[in-house]
């Protein structure tokens, strides 16, 4: 039996809210900069530095209360 697997990345909150009403498995920009962390691919002070330099370069702006999501303290698995 073979499934289909969707699985999409956006940083629209549109998009993001209608994939989850779709039951469609959806990555955000605040998932994947705390996986970064988490996961000790990057470290804290290195997303910190990405999430600043997207805001030059981008004018991309991440609220307190998303960098407060991303740097929720976790346990170590």
């Amino acid at each position: 039996m073979k499934f289909n697997v969707v699985v999409l990345l956006s940083n629209d909150k549109r998009a993001v809210y209608y994939c989850q009403a779709q039951a469609i498995r959806v990555l955000n920009l605040e998932n994947i900069l705390r996986e970064l962390w988490v996961r000790e691919i990057l470290s804290r002070s290195e997303v910190q530095q990405l999430i600043e330099r997207m805001a030059s370069i981008e004018n991309l702006v991440i609220s307190t209360e998303r960098q407060a999501a991303i740097f929720a303290p976790h346990r170590p698995q």
